[in-house]
Formats: structure tokens, sequence, C-alpha cells
């Protein structure tokens, strides 16, 4: 009876399942939701006919190719998902997103020559997006090292960097490279002669604090956050608040203030750089007046809920932090 039971029940969910694709017979969601129920049957010729609807009901051609590929690649259907990405790819070379999404998928599938290749394609075209560019460069060299083959690309990057004219992404290759290889004063020798040769390079001057920080040269990277402070104002928050935390850990109390006072300016709505600087205050036990603790609360928008339920608890606490 149990059986027969939840073969009802499966019955049922399939109907209902149907019923809302027919409903939107163009919703990728309602069929990747359908194709699963016609899975979880058994029955996957179904399934992946169902899925194909959402190619053939895409409006964009490429992005109902890409929509595909994730399906295929949710379930585990890596073949079918590698030519789907293949197929958006050719419609439209320049997404960077499906470059990035179908290296993760060739990883999957240890084709490990083809992800390298299309994570290299994600550095090309990610120009401005600085984490997108990391994780690739760091995606290349762990594949490298995946391989068995990471101390063996050292001599031809370094060869590469030093012609003349020098090639730079060898350059940062290396330098992730060496760094991964734990050969940390190769990799900070290379980064500051890139730094060098081209002071405004965002991506070196983040692996370059980076690798000194690792390697507990926390004042040496106060003086790489600052060049970015310089170069990368638009991220001159997030340098400012890393410049505060290891002034703090070098007890250098008043750069640390100083630095988290900035990022503070940068962003006034932020409750937790407040907190932040406030801990600051209180470590060199400063207090507040009452209009200071009255502009205090105007700035913790995010905490309302907090300061409603413990509206003493909060008042006692910026008292204390400021």
């Amino acid at each position: 009876m149990g059986v027969v039971h939840r073969g009802g029940e499966a019955r049922l969910a399939v109907r209902e399942t149907e019923l809302m694709a027919r409903a939107a017979p163009d919703d990728p969601d309602a069929l990747e939701a359908l194709g699963e129920r016609y899975l979880e049957q058994g029955d996957e010729a179904r399934a992946m006919s169902t899925w194909a609807r959402i190619r053939e009901g895409a409006r964009d051609r490429a992005r109902g190719l890409a929509s595909l590929a994730a399906v295929y690649a949710r379930h585990d259907r890596l073949n079918e998902a590698l030519g789907a990405y293949r197929d958006a790819l050719a419609l439209r070379p320049e997404e960077v997103d499906w470059h990035k999404e179908i290296a993760v998928v060739q990883e999957r599938a240890r084709l490990l020559d083809g992800a390298v290749a299309s994570w290299r394609r994600v550095l090309q075209l990610a120009r401005g997006q600085r984490e997108l560019q990391r994780e690739a460069r760091a995606r290349i060299v762990n594949l490298w090292h995946v391989q068995g083959r990471l101390a063996s690309m050292i001599a031809p990057l370094e060869r590469a960097f030093r012609a003349d004219p020098p090639d730079l992404e060898a350059g940062r290759d290396l330098a992730e490279s060496l760094a991964r290889l734990r050969r940390g004063d190769e990799a900070e020798a290379v980064l500051r002669d890139l730094a060098a040769r081209d002071p405004d390079d965002v991506p070196t001057l983040v692996t370059l604090e980076r690798v000194r920080a690792q390697r507990g040269d926390l004042a040496g990277a106060m003086e790489a956050l600052r060049r970015l402070v310089r170069v990368d104002a638009r991220n001159a928050r997030e340098w400012y608040q890393r410049l505060a935390s290891h002034a703090l850990s070098l007890h250098r109390d008043e750069e640390a203030l100083d630095a988290a006072a900035h990022a503070v300016q940068l962003n006034p709505d932020d409750a937790s750089g407040h907190l932040r600087l406030g801990e600051l205050y209180r470590a060199r036990g400063n207090t507040v007046t009452d209009e200071e603790l009255k502009a205090l609360s105007r700035r913790l928008p995010g905490e309302a809920d907090n300061l409603d339920r413990e509206a003493d608890r909060l008042a006692q606490r910026a008292r204390e932090v400021l």
C-alpha cells in the first residue's frame, strides 16, 4: 500500500508540474522543474526533450542555449552542457560569464587543457573586474598544479617576462605561480618589477599586498594599500579598511584610526564601519556627548530593529565605543 501511495504522489507531482509548465511554456525554471520530475520517474528521454524546450522557447537564441547548458550542468549532463555552451559562445563570443561557466564544466569533466584555455579567455575579457581576474588566474595556476606541471611552468614564464618587450601577463602568471609554490621572496620580486613597469596596475598591487601580508610583512602590505588608494579610488573604502586592520595589528593606533575614519567618510551609511571606528575610539579611551550618540544612531539604519529591542544596551555600547 505504501508503494502505491508514493507512486500516486509522484504522479500527482508530475501532473502539477506539467500544469505549471503549460501555464508558462517559455519559463526556463518551470521547464527545468518538469524535466526533473520526468527524471525522477526514470524517463530520461522525456526529461531531455523537455529541457530542450528551454532553447526553443527563448527569444534570444544565444541566451537560451546558455540557459539550457546551465540546466544540463546542474544535472551532470556535462557533454551536453559543453555542447550547448559552445553553441552559445559561437553566437556571442564576448560573454565572459559563459566562458567562466564552460571553464567550470570543463574542470568537472577533467578536460583540464580546455579549462585553462577558457579561464585564459575570461582573463582577457574581464578587464576592470578585479575579483573575476583574480579568480581566473588562480584557477589557471591551480589547474597547472593539478596537472603536475606547475613547477615546470616557472622557466618559460620567466623567459617571457624577461623578454624585450616583456610579456606582462606572463609576469602576473609567474608571480601567482611562485606564490602557490610558497616561493614568497621570488613572487614579491616579480610583483615589485611589475608594479615598477606599470604603477597603475591594480591587480598587481592587490596581489603584492596579499603576498606581503601572507609573509607577515604588514608594513609592506600597507605601502601597497596606500598606492591602491591613489590608483583605485573606486575601491578606496576597502583599501582603507585593510590599512586600518594592518595598522592595528602593528599597534599603529593613529594610522589605524585615520584609515578607519577615511573608510567611514567614503560610506557614511555603513553601520559596521562606524562600529569598527568606534572600537578604535574606545581603545583610546574616548567618550561621546549625547549629540554624538544621536549621530551614531542615525548612522546605523541597519540596526533599527536592534535599537528598538535593545535601546539601552546599544546606547551604553555607543557611549563606550565613541
